[in-house]
């Protein structure tokens, strides 16, 4: 004879509502962090939500209380942290943010930084946009001077490929020029601008004229040691 176990579910209780007060504690805190431009598309959403809720349901569960809590310690102003910002990590801060424009990341505080001088953001946005190791290899970069002085000559080494190459009028590279240019010398033109993962350099090289100037890594060039004479 089989026996069957009967699964029985306890329903969770039914939270009461809140007090008028209460209510609308929350809700000019939701109303607050609405106005912040600190609040990112995702929060906004959870603003949103959680405002409707309080309206339907006047209250808010524990794990909401928690996760309203925690946007309100990223988004609103820290006096504290705001009184040590400095020139030096605006700086990076700066640096960070015109890196990250030509990326797909960080969109919204990109925007932010760069069309405020003034602005400070969160002590949690400024690590996520500058003290990342890819933010912090740009800054480097950026500030680590060129190994090679326009009028300079330079090397292209084996290892340089076909992604390596950026033409400056942005024209599509010829495939396979790469090939042509390992071991070639070229001239240093100048600096290309804004940061980057690596330092790079606009150069020409004469022995291909069809390049024009295009950029590459300095990572990429090696040193020109010019003609052996012969004896």
């Amino acid at each position: 004879m089989a026996y069957y176990r009967r699964n029985y579910y306890r329903k969770a209780p039914t939270q009461e509502g809140w007090d008028d007060a209460r209510v609308e504690e929350i809700k000019a805190r939701l109303a607050k962090l609405g106005e912040s431009p600190r609040l990112t598309p995702k929060f906004t959403e959870v603003v949103e939500s959680f405002t409707k809720f309080v309206e339907e349901k006047r209250y808010l569960t524990s794990g909401q209380e928690n996760f309203l809590k925690s946007i309100e310690e990223q988004v609103h102003v820290d006096t504290k942290w705001e009184a040590t910002f400095t020139d030096a990590m605006r700086e990076d801060m700066i640096i960070a943010a015109n890196y990250y424009q030509a990326t797909c990341y960080f969109g919204r505080l990109v925007g932010l930084i760069l069309s405020d001088d003034k602005y400070i953001p969160s002590e949690r946005d400024y690590e996520k946009i500058v003290l990342n190791k890819y933010a912090q290899k740009a800054i480097a970069a950026h500030r680590e001077p060129a190994k090679w002085k326009k009028g300079e000559r330079a090397v292209v080494r084996t290892t340089a490929r076909q992604n390596d190459l950026e033409k400056e009028d942005g024209s599509k590279l010829p495939y396979g020029i790469v090939n042509k240019l390992h071991n070639q010398t070229v001239l240093i033109v100048g600096e290309e601008g804004g940061p980057r993962l690596y330092k790079t350099l606009k150069v020409m090289c004469p022995t291909v004229p069809t390049m024009g100037i295009f950029s590459i890594e300095e990572r990429k060039l090696k040193k020109y040691r010019g003609t052996k004479k012969k004896k």
